[in-house]
């Protein structure tokens, strides 16, 4: 039977790891977009910076 801090730790893992795959489809959508010239690099720049 697991622990409660391996419950805990195992429930922080699957939340990062989702969040991790949220920020790469966004990743991937804004580079698709841009590659299509639907925005300009200059929008992406200023969602990170």
């Amino acid at each position: 039977m697991p622990s409660e801090f391996e419950k805990k730790a195992q429930d922080t893992f699957s939340a990062e790891r989702k969040e991790d795959v949220f920020v790469l489809i966004l990743a991937a959508i804004a580079v698709v977009l841009v590659k299509l010239g639907v925005i300009g690099p200059s929008f992406v720049k200023s969602l990170f910076f």
